[in-house]
């Protein structure tokens, strides 16, 4: 449920929340602040782990802010 946490699919392999967040800092290039941030941050695993709930707190207040509707939300009024 991509309402409740983030999902990379990458050669096959599916990756959920902390560990999603760990593969793409490990694919991340040091081309800018951000990158190279993000890059030593994410790429241990468990602060990875610590620091996703709070990610995931932040993305659900923020969408919340903004008026953004769940994904599942959105797919069930174009079902209709």
């Amino acid at each position: 449920d991509l309402d409740q946490g983030m999902v990379l699919l990458m050669e096959g392999e599916v990756y959920y929340g902390a560990d999603a967040i760990n593969r793409i800092a490990l694919l991340s290039t040091p081309s800018s602040f951000f990158n190279r941030l993000n890059g030593l941050v994410f790429k241990s695993r468990t602060v990875s782990r610590v620091l996703y709930p709070f990610m995931k707190t932040g993305r659900a207040i923020t969408l919340a802010a903004m008026g953004r509707k769940k994904i599942a939300d959105g797919r069930a009024s174009a079902a209709e």
